[in-house]
């Protein structure tokens, strides 16, 4: 669907954009930069240096110009090459401080290394008490999911074929279910067995493959 052309909705497309960022790299928004501050006299933006922020520029280029898949929903073609860009930062990120602490002498490197040390001595009981809740899913439709288990049955089903299974090997299932259901046992054999698989809504009727 698209919106009408107006100040208003140009100025809500670009906060969004803007709020994508926080949300993909977290405090790596802030410590990127930090960490390009610390370096910033042998950062080399015309070399590999500027490979992270050519990433962020081509992510705003993906957020404006990615077209609609054909089930409609526009965030599917963008949110999932946030992974590399999330990625890449934190490398870049960790490169720099390192190559900033080598410039800082043994000494210099080693109390930073103690503050960090403490800092995450001090973080530990909050990070350890959150942990279960950080890993659970945020977006709307993950929820229902929090308390899913897979069925016992379904392990072993999946151990036995698994372990009898060679290179090239193919496992085709069936009953997959009609409408749309974001997990299905088909699809949690398939996850378990990391087989190739074909799977169908009736006999002979390849629905998709995996």
């Amino acid at each position: 669907m698209w919106l009408p052309l107006t100040t208003a909705n140009l100025v809500g497309f670009a906060f969004g954009m803007m709020l994508v960022y926080p949300a993909a790299l977290g405090a790596f928004l802030l410590l990127f930069p930090a960490a390009l501050a610390l370096e910033r006299r042998s950062v080399q933006l015309r070399g590999i240096d500027a490979f992270p922020l050519a990433l962020l520029a081509l992510y705003a280029m993906l957020m404006l110009l990615a077209p609609t898949p054909s089930h409609h929903d526009a965030t599917d073609l963008i949110h999932r090459p946030f992974v590399l860009l999330y990625a890449i930062t934190t490398i870049w990120t960790v490169a720099l401080a390192v190559r900033w602490l080598s410039r800082k002498g043994a000494q210099g490197a080693q109390r930073t290394l103690q503050t960090v040390a403490i800092a995450t001595a001090v973080a530990l009981p909050w990070i350890w008490s959150s942990a279960a809740e950080m890993a659970r899913p945020k977006f709307n439709w993950g929820r229902q999911f929090n308390a899913y288990t897979v069925d016992r049955d379904l392990v072993f089903a999946a151990a036995f074929v698994r372990a009898r299974s060679s290179a090239g090997d193919t496992l085709a299932t069936t009953r997959l279910p009609s409408s749309y259901m974001a997990v299905d046992l088909p699809t949690v054999l398939a996850a378990l067995t990391s087989l190739g698989m074909s799977i169908t809504t009736g006999p002979g009727r390849p629905e998709r493959a995996r």
